[in-house]
């Protein structure tokens, strides 16, 4: 119920006691949704990165609920990737708690937005495929998530879990820049 930590202490070669006072830490907890059906997401993973290079890891149960815990006090990014589903990022504030293993963040509700594939070949001004090219896959508006990868052998690529809606496609490769508007 406490989360990790390094104490410093000094060894006694005279049989002197040394007591170690652990901090407590703190939790949060939440539901992870599907974001169009609002049903709960079984068995993923929800992943924490917290100060001084915490990390911690949970899954959530059969109703999508999660615990991420215990936490070091501090700012907390918690995390969510499922394939099929737009990554999301939350960012939190995780105080101590007062009593071991009690959450001080809660109800954090997560709603994962489903993802699209985007495909397609990067061609050069004369019809040319272009292998190699690195692809951006964006939100018109420039608020949302952003899709990287690159084409193949032949210029095709392949982005899964990209956002849906008016689309910006960039392609480079060198000094060579083109970019197509989709919706």
């Amino acid at each position: 119920d406490y989360p990790t930590d390094e104490l410093d202490t000094v060894t006694s070669s005279t049989g002197d006691h040394v007591h170690l006072h652990l901090a407590l830490g703190g939790a949060a907890d939440g539901a992870l949704l599907d974001a169009t059906s609002g049903e709960p997401l079984a068995s993923v993973t929800v992943t924490g990165a917290g100060p001084a290079g915490a990390t911690a890891e949970t899954s959530t149960d059969k109703a999508g609920h999660w615990k991420l815990g215990p936490l070091r006090p501090g700012h907390w990014k918690v995390e969510v990737h499922l394939p099929g589903y737009l990554a999301q990022a939350r960012d939190l504030d995780v105080t101590a708690s007062h009593a071991p293993g009690a959450a001080t963040v809660r109800d954090v509700r997560i709603d994962l937005a489903r993802g699209a594939l985007v495909g397609g070949t990067v061609r050069d001004s004369r019809g040319g495929r272009i292998a190699g090219a690195h692809v951006v896959v964006r939100t018109a508006d420039g608020d949302g998530p952003t899709v990287e990868g690159d084409a193949d052998a032949t210029g095709d690529f392949r982005l899964h879990d990209c956002p849906t809606g008016d689309l910006v496609i960039t392609a480079t490769s060198g000094d060579a820049r083109g970019e197509a508007h989709v919706t």
